[in-house]
């Protein structure tokens, strides 16, 4: 496949990072890259925990854990930019999720400890009351990992035991009444909701047990994609008709030396076909759609200095613009102002971690 490689020049200096005149003040609404919040520098021991963004996609509550201190903070950035700690606590922030009015937090932690001595905990924090209350809890090498509100108000999850497998489960708000959606057995683990068509999307905790989508009572499930753990799934297109996923190709080291490649895929759910994305032979990691089915956020080191730069790619053009040239390895973390051009990203090296903000001019 042959490919147009498109760099933008961001307006990026060493002690700047936002492309802006000497006289304008850095905002959250400069152009360029903006750094929102110093996650943790030096040998301070701070890192991301989890993030999301409200649903009017003005504020953002993200999680930051300190290892070294087994403590955690949950902050908030307000639409000015404004970054406050909301609350602290110890253990680790695990995954955090917004109800669907903005009133609530939900936030998963554990304790830091490992084996029978473990505790995991679900909690709800009222954002305007300023008050946490417990949901659930599960001690003995237990945990929680990705909980997420439905419009219901009610919640779904994955709860783990040990290292032998993880469950869906569904809490009823109202009464905490918990229902097993797949037990431990068939291994699921939650990579994405989309709620108008009532699906989810779940990976196998074992390379054998597939990918596959379901209802989110657990009925109708369908299954595909090769069983092989070269395959991660990344979440649904906004339209729910496709997935996107990356995948390792020829894997393993053959003769001629080592001709693996990371690629974005996708699948089709009506008719199951699968299409290979982004160019061969070159590494490009999708980490989620931007506007539409045919544009992407993606991860690469190819042709960049610093592992892990990202680039948006359009899949129709079979070009690239580059948005990220700096000194991190970049996770992306969502939208902003739920607008495409307004791209949240974690960045991080063994010295300094940062909450960015990339804003498309």
């Amino acid at each position: 496949m042959e490919t147009k490689k498109i760099i933008l020049l961001l307006c990026v200096a060493l002690l700047s990072y936002a492309c802006s005149s000497d006289d304008a003040p850095v905002t959250i609404d400069s152009p360029g890259i903006v750094k929102l919040d110093e996650i943790g520098a030096g040998q301070e021991g701070w890192a991301l925990g989890a993030l999301v963004v409200s649903n009017t996609g003005s504020d953002i509550y993200f999680g930051r854990n300190n290892f070294q201190t087994n403590r955690y903070e949950i902050k908030h950035i307000d639409v000015a930019g404004e970054a406050s700690v909301l609350f602290t606590g110890m253990g680790n922030i695990d995954f955090i999720d917004i109800s669907d009015d903005n009133e609530k937090l939900l936030y998963t932690l554990n304790d830091g400890n490992t084996g029978n001595l473990r505790k995991a905990q679900m909690y709800e924090y009222y954002i305007d009351d300023e008050t946490s209350g417990l949901l659930t809890e599960v001690q003995g090498d237990g945990y929680f990992w990705y909980a997420y509100y439905l419009a219901d108000g009610n919640i779904l999850y994955n709860q783990g035991s040990g290292g032998v497998g993880v469950s869906v489960r569904m809490m009823e708000r109202s009464t905490k009444n918990v229902t097993i959606i797949l037990d431990k057995d068939q291994g699921a683990l939650i990579r994405d909701i989309h709620e108008a068509s009532g699906k989810v999307l779940l990976q196998g905790w074992e390379s054998d047990m597939g990918n596959f989508v379901m209802n989110l009572d657990g009925t109708g499930i369908q299954q595909f994609g090769e069983d092989i753990p070269q395959i991660d799934l990344v979440g649904f297109s906004a339209d729910g008709s496709t997935i996107l996923a990356s995948e390792i190709f020829n894997p393993f080291v053959g003769p001629g030396g080592d001709n693996s490649f990371i690629a974005a895929i996708s699948y089709d759910l009506a008719t199951g076909e699968k299409t290979l994305l982004t160019p061969e032979n070159e590494d490009y990691e999708p980490v989620g759609y931007w506007s539409d089915n045919n544009r992407l956020i993606v991860r690469s080191s190819t042709g960049t200095s610093v592992p892990g730069e990202l680039f948006l790619y359009d899949t129709e053009l079979e070009t690239f613009i580059q948005i990220t040239e700096n000194a991190y390895y970049e996770e992306f973390m969502g939208f902003y102002m739920n607008a495409s051009d307004r791209i949240l990203f974690y960045g991080y090296n063994s010295t300094d971690r940062g909450l960015f903000i990339y804003n498309h001019e």
